[in-house]
């Protein structure tokens, strides 16, 4: 059985979520948290994902 890689996406920036739709796609990982400093985009990635959001991606690391 192969581990399963727990991960915290630090910017959403303009590609889209690129970075989390890559990370969910692969069995391996599990996006657990996304953080950015734009409100709209927190929002819409953490939703998309059902992650935890912060601006703080120490925090966010931290609190999971």
């Amino acid at each position: 059985m192969s581990t399963k890689y727990r991960v915290v996406v630090v910017g959403m920036g303009k590609r889209e979520c690129t970075m989390p739709q890559a990370f969910q796609a692969n069995g391996r990982f599990e996006v657990v948290g996304v953080c950015d400093i734009d409100p709209a985009r927190l929002d819409a990635a953490a939703a998309k994902f059902g992650a935890a959001k912060g601006t703080d991606a120490l925090q966010v690391a931290s609190a999971l």
